[in-house]
């Protein structure tokens, strides 16, 4: 979410108190609207289906190795920081986009 947060901020010129009210917004919808119990079983159901008994077995062996704790720890800012890196080539490309939809646009 936090990539969002940082577009909408950047967009509507927040400074930074009113992005903080604005992670705030997110960060209750996200605790207190969210179904967390059917987020669960999705992922599980998700997880399941990708990766058999085994495999599971294995990665939890390797998330308990110090690498995978590492891993672990690190993932969610690199997933962060890519997710920002391909929103702001986006942003970028933006333009690209419009004038590939245009056509499409005119003809409706």
């Amino acid at each position: 979410m936090l990539p969002i947060i940082d577009q909408m901020s950047s967009q509507l010129q927040l400074d930074a108190k009113e992005k903080e009210q604005l992670e705030d917004i997110y960060r209750d919808w996200f605790e207190k609207d969210l179904d967390r119990k059917s987020m669960i079983e999705g992922m599980a159901k998700m997880y399941a289906e990708a990766f058999t008994a085994e495999d599971i077995n294995e990665l939890t062996k390797f998330y308990s190795t110090p690498i995978g704790q590492k891993f672990l720890e690190k993932s969610p800012e690199l997933m962060r920081l890519g997710a920002q890196i391909g929103m702001e080539e986006a942003q970028k490309k933006q333009g690209k986009l419009m004038e590939r939809l245009q056509p499409f646009f005119d003809k409706r």
